[in-house]
């Protein structure tokens, strides 16, 4: 019941206890979102009936199918409450606007409001008024009806990760023993040793009037049964735990984009692998909440220290966030609008906004997976998550295609199927009603793209034909004949002699686009990087392992600007991927790590991208020059860096030192090499 506000980082505990735990008033309402104010809904004319009806539209596409409506509560903020009478009035209005739409209503909560004061005393003989919180939510029309929200679960070993899953996704608890975790774990190995070694995911839904859908319900014996009767579709991606299968973590949360974090720490004791967990929640700035397990077989004081610890670390230097335990309904309705950390201010981040931590609020949950404490709490919450905003959504569904592979799979009768995250524009299959474009997989090994059809596209096992920007899908491919024809008219050929894409041709890290101007492999990438911790210096020649989306890649730093960098430093680096090119455009995230046991963190921005020389050659090709710089000065800068081929320049060329001078990262890129010849492949 409450309006999420611009400025959620700012908010006190006490600011936020005396707003938004109080009875007196809300925020004002605000013209954007999903949630709208209503004092009353009697006597409606046919006229006004037609107008509501328009206003609901709008608030639940704001909403991607959910709207919140406060019954009772004038525009201000102010409760001032309805008669039982007219709330029963208002209710039955609201749900004839709701049925106009194909949407469901269902209260969230209800509650009496305090007497108002006239005159300066309570008029106690009035009779009790009340206010409603209704979730608005769309029924399953078409293939476009439900709603995705995406939430990775993160937590050191021992948590209780993928038993809580097995128990969210089942509505059974588990028996002490391990059977709830059973029901996660994709391996055999896995299952004898109660240790989580890959990504595992799973589907709870929820109907459009709250109801949760999932294996335990009715009629539902697979994946799709869920799909078919949610409106909202909440994945739950388990990670793993230990300390040596964090690459895998790493990987799988940079490349599936989760919305929300569910982090998990053992109420007995918080270890160091759920540390280093939330410090890449923070750092990748991803809104997370956190659930304490095992709470009923640890000691009341074990679990106060544990609070205390996880309470302090949330409020430092690095989180300055608001830890608040969730207990009822109205502390989780309380907590949502303000779970989301700000957007960035710029096209890329700053570097030193991860570090300031989320700026919002952190729901806590106290539960246990054997006695059932809190999971309904929990179950509610992920009920009324709502999909984070994104601010360029309108611009990206009309932008060119963009889709990076994150899995490959071989299907029986269907052939290639590669899974992954649509980042902008859309996809349409050959037997769409809207005429589809071709795409262009790559790149491949020498850094070329093929033209390929999407011969079938499906959404949690969902058969659909299009699929657009922030989705989630898997597409068969199939190559496309290189006829010399118009890409236009190419797609008129019969889909039933098109050769399919064979699994060895594919891997994870490529991409499908839309254009040929888009089909550029890059072999160096330019990053305005943050040194998170380094167990010595960060050099020049020095071998890492690259995260950015779903590339997940070995990397040479080829240039730094300066003589190295330390921990705290922040610097322009460039990057040589060392096996084959890969797809990365400026403006993404990247994290980079040395060795399993982390001697070296960073995470950056991409400024730049540098393609090949030629093909079937693996060197790297100039970079493009800064932006504004005259020819002289480009040529200038060219004649200080080092050449292209990388490595410390020429026999007893002396290495640029750091400058002392306080420019601005930016200004410090860097220089484009001179032009000369390519290395060879052993130079490489």
């Amino acid at each position: 019941m409450f309006q999420q506000t611009s400025s959620p980082q700012r908010i006190s505990r006490a600011g936020f206890l005396a707003q938004f735990c109080a009875d007196e008033a809300l925020p004002p309402e605000v013209e954007e979102g999903n949630v709208e104010y209503k004092l009353k809904l009697v006597n409606i004319s046919d006229e006004r009936f037609v107008h509501l009806v328009t206003q609901m539209k709008w608030r639940l596409a704001e909403g991607c199918g959910e709207a919140l409506y406060e019954i009772g509560i004038a525009d201000n903020g102010q409760l001032v409450g309805l008669s039982s009478a007219d709330l029963a009035e208002s209710l039955r209005t609201l749900e004839a606007m709701a049925a106009h739409l194909d949407a469901d209503c269902s209260i969230v909560r209800q509650r009496q409001v305090l007497p108002r004061l006239l005159h300066g005393n309570a008029d106690t003989d009035a009779e009790p008024r009340h206010v409603a919180e209704i979730l608005v939510r769309k029924r399953v029309d078409n293939e476009d009806h439900f709603l995705e929200i995406r939430v990775a679960i993160l937590g050191g070993s021992d948590a209780g990760k993928s038993t809580l899953l097995g128990v969210l996704t089942h509505s059974e608890l588990d028996n002490g023993l391990g059977r709830a975790r059973s029901r996660a774990f994709n391996h055999k190995h896995e299952l004898e040793s109660g240790r989580t070694s890959s990504l595992a995911s799973d589907l709870v839904g929820f109907a459009s009037d709250g109801r949760v859908v999932n294996y335990a319900t009715t009629s539902v014996h697979t994946a799709q049964d869920i799909v078919e009767q949610s409106s909202k579709i909440v994945t739950l991606t388990d990670t793993c735990g230990l300390a040596k299968f964090l690459p895998t973590t790493i990987a799988g949360i940079t490349a599936r984009q989760p919305h929300f974090a569910m982090l998990m720490v053992n109420a007995a004791h918080w270890t160091e692998m759920t540390r280093e967990h939330l410090g890449m929640l923070l750092v990748l700035r991803i809104p997370f909440f956190v659930v304490v397990t095992k709470v009923d077989c640890t000691p009341p004081d074990a679990i106060r220290n544990t609070l205390a610890s996880l309470i302090a670390v949330l409020k430092g230097p690095g989180g300055r966030a608001l830890p608040y335990i969730c207990k009822n309904e109205d502390d989780i309705v309380a907590v949502l609008p303000h779970l989301a950390a700000p957007p960035a201010t710029s096209h890329s981040p700053s570097l030193g906004a991860p570090t300031r931590g989320t700026g919002g609020v952190v729901p806590i949950f106290l539960v246990s997976s054997v006695t059932g404490d809190n999971i309904p709490l929990l179950t509610k919450f992920l009920n009324l998550l709502p999909q984070p905003p994104a601010a360029d959504l309108a611009e990206l569904a009309v932008a060119e295609t963009e889709f990076q592979v994150q899995d490959v799979y071989d299907v029986p009768s269907v052939g290639t199927v590669v899974g992954g995250h649509v980042l902008a524009g859309s996809i349409a299959t050959a037997r769409a009603p809207r005429r589809p474009q071709p795409l262009f997989l790559g790149p491949f090994a020498d850094g070329t793209f093929r033209r390929v059809v999407a011969l079938s596209i499906h959404r949690f096992c969902r058969a659909v034909h299009y699929v657009r920007a922030n989705q989630a899908a898997t597409v068969a491919l199939a190559y496309w004949p290189e006829t010399g024809e118009d890409e236009s008219t190419a797609v008129e050929t019969s889909t039933q002699t098109l050769a399919p894409v064979p699994p060895t041709d594919l891997r994870r890290g490529m991409v499908l686009v839309g254009s040929r101007a888009q089909a550029t492999a890059a072999w160096t990438i330019d990053v305005e990087l943050h040194l998170l911790y380094h167990a010595s210096a960060l050099t020049r020649d020095q071998t890492t392992v690259i995260y950015c989306g779903s590339v997940r890649a070995a990397a040479k730093v080829d240039w730094i600007d300066g003589d190295g960098l330390r921990t705290g430093d922040r610097s322009t680096v460039r990057f040589r991927f060392v096996n084959h090119p890969e797809w990365v455009r400026p403006g993404m995230t990247l994290l980079a790590r040395e060795g399993r046991a982390g001697k070296m963190k960073c995470v950056g921005t991409v400024l730049r991208v540098g393609g090949e020389v030629e093909i079937g050659e693996p060197a790297p090709s100039p970079l493009m020059s800064p932006a504004g710089l005259s020819v002289t000065r480009r040529a200038r800068r060219a004649s200080q860096s080092p050449p292209a081929g990388g490595g410390g320049g020429e026999p007893g060329q002396r290495r640029r030192k750091r400058s002392n001078a306080s420019s601005p990262l930016a200004a410090r890129a860097p220089p484009s090499p001179s032009p000369s010849p390519s290395p060879s492949p052993a130079e490489s």
